[in-house]
């Protein structure tokens, strides 16, 4: 079948998409590459409660109180792993 080309607005998206995409992870792969594994992994598990926090704040945006309860479970658990390796010899 035909093939419409794609319009230029889209393709700019698309683009600026994939140059986000691309230094995300370059940037993070760096940053592994300098920070240890355990401080990675707690920075990435808490992100969502981060994002949250930052949109009530900055947009006051208002979440239902569930949305926190449940950055609980995964908050603790990270602080669990980085309580493990930090006893860990």
């Amino acid at each position: 079948g035909a093939q419409r080309p794609m319009p230029r607005r889209t393709r700019r998206q698309v683009l600026l998409l994939s140059l986000t995409f691309g230094t995300s992870m370059a940037c993070g792969n760096v940053g592994l590459s300098s920070v240890p594994l355990d401080l990675a992994q707690l920075a990435t598990t808490t992100t969502p409660l981060i994002t949250l926090a930052l949109s009530a704040l900055l947009l006051g945006r208002r979440h239902h109180p569930l949305q926190f309860a449940a950055m609980g479970p995964l908050c603790l658990g990270a602080a669990c792993s980085l309580a493990g390796e930090l006893r860990t010899p």
